[in-house]
């Protein structure tokens, strides 16, 4: 997420803030004029078995996430209680897990420097 977000602004294609839905784990869907998805949302196509692999993901994510609160700090209350929810799975593979893992460690780092 945060080499995504560092490239578009390199390319020029930033010219306004990220939203919780741009997100890469925030997957939202329309159906008859609604919205539905997910605030958690781990890739398919993430090896299923891959620790580590889950691991790193959650870490960039929690970076992309914590960027996104520096330039939204009027939703963080809200929209980081959504993550978490959304976390909140009873089968999960080891992947999944560990995107979590890495997710939550990272922004609890970030949490504990930033005072």
């Amino acid at each position: 997420m945060a080499n995504e977000i560092i490239n578009q602004i390199e390319s020029g294609r930033v010219n306004q803030k990220l939203k919780f839905e741009d997100l890469p784990f925030v997957v939202r869907h329309a159906w008859d004029g609604k919205s539905r998805g997910s605030n958690w949302s781990v890739p398919a196509d993430l090896d299923p078995e891959n620790y580590g692999a889950g691991c790193e993901l959650g870490r960039e994510w929690a970076e992309g996430f914590v960027d996104f609160l520096r330039d939204n700090p009027s939703s963080a209350g809200v929209d980081l209680c959504a993550v978490i929810g959304g976390m909140i799975v009873s089968d999960e593979t080891a992947a999944a897990r560990g995107v979590r893992i890495g997710f939550v460690h990272s922004l609890g780092r970030d949490l504990a420097i930033s005072n």
